[in-house]
């Protein structure tokens, strides 16, 4: 188990088995660890190397002494101070995570909290990996944002058992924008297949019944839009949604669907509806005359298109603010795991959706 021909310290070797025991909920918060002798006969080294080991995890929070009783695993929430951890996809310019990160910090600051903000590089094997070396740390909470693209079977099993192992550890977690089904983990994020049917809703009242959407399938947010894009439809009694690709296909796709009879085109981010806008303009097909269009999240590109875009509102700020409170108080315990939040999309009109007469 100890090394005793490794260059590493066995002190420092016997603090990291102690840590991974915690980690993995072998000693949960609260237990009583051996004692001095028990390990120095467990382990095979002196009570000089134990009492080292218990002391350099004493210093990083993992443990605490009890005069007289012993030394106990010590659960994050206990510390003099938090240590929080945030982990988002920092990589897309477009959808600007900085209205999360100030979201999150204005809170965290506002409470005297350490916290550390990494970037998964929109790869959900960073974010394991992320989640992996945040166990071995002493942490307080984590907040944390999937990547948008379908969890591979693989990456689930290893989301699910970091999940369990900071639950074993009672170190909070939170996620925000994203959730994972069925793992029993604390959210907050918007409500996408509402905001989807709430684009269809707002096409079908201004008559139009032809409509596409252009979104990517394996995206999970795009694919929930889409979904309760279609489902509205059915429900006003619109035509099934054409459906248009994002990438190279986009402008053939689109002028397809308009030459079909689309006279409503759904974007499923505010980036590719301007796009759609453009191509339209460039084929001098007018919007909204001929076509309209609306798009979701009411990024800086919806109040800056020419025309300036009907979109869907995502309160990035706001859902930041609110995931960080949650996280506190979860970690202080004020609230149970898991809590959740959904936040309702609102429909910001402007000038790229007019009436169609049927």
């Amino acid at each position: 188990m100890l090394e005793k021909t490794s260059v590493i310290p066995l002190y420092e070797q016997l603090a990291e088995v102690l840590k991974s025991r915690m980690i993995m909920g072998e000693i949960k918060p609260g237990d009583k660890l051996e004692s001095e002798s028990e390990m120095v006969e467990k382990y095979g080294v002196g009570r000089l190397t134990v009492r080292s080991a218990l002391a350099q995890l004493v210093e990083m929070g993992y443990l605490e002494k009890v005069q007289g009783k012993g030394t106990f695993c010590k659960a994050a929430g206990e510390t003099n101070y938090l240590n929080i951890e945030v982990v988002l996809d920092m990589g897309n310019i477009y959808f600007i995570p900085t209205y999360y990160v100030k979201g999150i910090s204005e809170v965290l600051t506002a409470n005297n909290c350490n916290f550390i903000i990494s970037d998964t590089n929109s790869n959900a094997e960073s974010l394991c990996t992320t989640l992996e070396q945040i166990l071995t740390k002493n942490c307080s909470g984590v907040i944390f944002q999937l990547t948008q693209v379908d969890l591979s079977p693989d990456i689930r099993t290893r989301l699910l058992s970091s999940i369990t192992a900071f639950n074993n550890r009672g170190i909070p977690c939170i996620m925000i924008d994203s959730q994972i089904e069925k793992a029993g983990i604390s959210y907050v994020m918007l409500d996408e297949f509402a905001g989807g049917a709430r684009v269809a809703e707002h096409f079908a009242a201004n008559g139009h019944r032809r409509c596409a959407v252009a979104y990517r399938p394996n995206c999970c947010d795009a694919l929930q839009r889409y979904n309760g894009f279609c489902k509205a439809a059915g429900d006003f009694r619109m035509s099934a949604p054409m459906e248009l690709g994002c990438d190279e296909t986009l402008e053939s796709d689109l002028l397809n669907a308009v030459q079909q009879g689309v006279t409503g085109i759904f974007g499923y981010n505010d980036d590719i509806a301007v796009k759609c806008i453009r191509i339209l303009k460039q084929h001098g097909i007018a919007v909204p005359e001929k076509v309209s269009v609306i798009g979701f999240d009411d990024s800086y590109l919806a109040s800056t298109s020419d025309p300036q875009l009907t979109t869907v509102s995502h309160p990035k700020e706001t859902m930041g603010n609110h995931t960080a409170r949650a996280l506190l108080k979860l970690i202080k315990k004020q609230i149970r795991a898991p809590y959740t939040e959904m936040f309702h999309p609102e429909l910001i009109r402007r000038s790229s959706c007019s009436y169609v007469s049927e």
